[in-house]
């Protein structure tokens, strides 16, 4: 994603305009400055994001969907949930439904029909919108009814051929057959229309100073994938309203696999999508570096650090390192996080009268998880040297400014060694009277690893 805003073409309606990826600048607003919205788990600086895409959406002339675009372990929920936090705090009104939890039902037409109908419960509506509510659930059986054959046609993967079925009955009646399934066609047609009339009344209970009403659909690329595209074609269908903006947390790829699934591995699965959306944001985590930090500056762990004489340059040597090598293995922050739940388990599991080796733990801990052959040897060989890390770790340093490239080389050295003495000299330091081998410290650095995976998921 280019940290400049991709052109979208001139607009006749919102509609009109096909996928284009929104970029969002990273900026300080001055809600943030005065911080009226507080956020604690924005440790990825998604908040100054939230507040411009609000903007967007909620000024945005309507029917729109637009899909926030990451994969597992983004933190795509996270966002939407912070969104609605937000949303909440300007007096707009949203609607969030989890699909995953949902995809048990029939038809996702039901589950989206209960968040609306939450709503208007929760709210106490004036009368007259209670009763143009109950109307719009007399229609429900109706409505699905309508679809349901297109249904059975997809839940059999076109095995039932409907325009043979449809052939067979034209040939074998006479013409008042025909006449009836023409009039019966025409009916459905008015009661979708009814359908959708209805919920435009409705989304007129919105508070005056709210344009459009924003249903979040999150974890979507999660769900059965004839619940995933039953749903995206109900939003189509039934739910293009004046005043209504959907919102999909997705992983593209991982949804258009799913789709692809189903229809055959040449059909289009990306191109299918595009139909739906109208924009797309592309989530990422705009300083990964500041969010490592975050997650390790907790007192436990800096008092840990301390007992060891871990300076500030070494600290945010340590925050930088795996930072940088979790952007090298393209980690997300889901998987970032992870890795230093285990880091805070060897480091609060460890006796103060053992030191951590943490240049070693954190170069383990990555080369586990990335390349299990690499570790294997590691271990065998009782060291890292001759194993080639420093291309494997930080193969190009080009990218990388001076300060930058000064935390990679001091990593780079004390995890090689720099010969066994400066380690030794290192560890007298702190624990006098100690001298550890290279084969000792890689002993012991595993076995806490190998402790770490034990009690912690893949």
């Amino acid at each position: 994603m280019n940290d400049v805003d991709t052109p979208i073409k001139e607009e006749k309606s919102a509609v009109d305009v096909r996928v284009a990826d929104i970029s969002i600048p990273k900026y300080e607003s001055e809600e943030s400055r005065r911080n009226k919205w507080s956020v604690p788990h924005d440790q990825l600086g998604r908040g100054e994001v939230i507040e411009t895409l609000s903007k967007l959406i909620m000024d945005a002339k309507a029917p729109m969907t637009l899909s926030v675009n990451s994969p597992w372990g983004g933190g795509k929920t996270t966002f939407i949930r912070m969104w609605e936090s937000y949303l909440e705090y300007k007096g707009q009104t949203s609607l969030y439904l989890n699909a995953w939890e949902n995809d048990y039902s029939e038809d996702p037409l039901l589950p989206l029909l209960l968040c609306i109908d939450r709503w208007i419960s929760n709210k106490n509506a004036n009368p007259a919108v209670q009763q143009t509510w109950e109307k719009v659930k007399e229609l429900v059986p109706s409505v699905m009814k309508t679809t349901l054959v297109a249904g059975v046609k997809f839940a059999t993967s076109n095995a039932l051929d409907l325009s043979k079925l449809l052939e067979g009955l034209a040939s074998d009646a006479s013409g008042e057959v025909t006449k009836t399934l023409v009039d019966s066609f025409k009916h459905q047609v008015f009661q979708l229309d009814k359908f959708k009339g209805l919920l435009d009344k409705i989304i007129e209970e919105l508070p005056k100073n709210q344009k459009n009403l924003v249903i979040f659909i999150d974890e979507l690329d999660r769900c059965r994938p004839d619940f995933s595209i039953a749903l995206l074609e109900r939003i189509k269908h039934l739910f293009g309203l004046s005043r209504v903006v959907f919102v999909l947390a997705i992983h593209r790829d991982q949804l258009a696999r799913s789709v692809e699934g189903v229809y055959g591995h040449n059909f289009d699965g990306h191109g299918y999508l595009e139909r739906f959306f109208d924009f797309e944001f592309q989530l990422t985590y705009q300083d990964l570096k500041m969010y490592t930090k975050d997650l390790l500056n907790k007192e436990d762990i800096r008092d840990r650090f301390k007992s060891e004489n871990i300076d500030r340059f070494e600290f945010d040597c340590i925050c930088f390192i795996i930072a940088a090598l979790g952007a090298q293995f393209s980690y997300q922050p889901r998987a970032i996080s992870k890795l230093i739940i285990r880091l805070k388990l060897i480091v609060l599991s460890t006796s103060k009268n053992n030191r951590l080796w943490e240049n070693h733990l954190i170069a383990m801990l990555f080369i586990r998880q990335e390349n299990t052959e690499l570790y294997k040897e590691w271990l065998d060989k009782g060291s890292c040297d001759g194993l080639n890390l420093n291309n494997i770790l930080f193969p190009d340093l080009s990218g990388y400014n001076e300060e930058e490239r000064t935390y990679i080389n001091h990593f780079l050295e004390l995890l090689n060694g720099v010969e066994t003495d400066q380690l030794s000299n290192l560890n007298r330091k702190v624990f006098p009277g100690t001298r550890t081998s290279l084969k000792e410290i890689t002993e012991l650095t595993s076995s806490r690893v190998e402790l770490a995976y034990s009690v912690t998921s893949r």
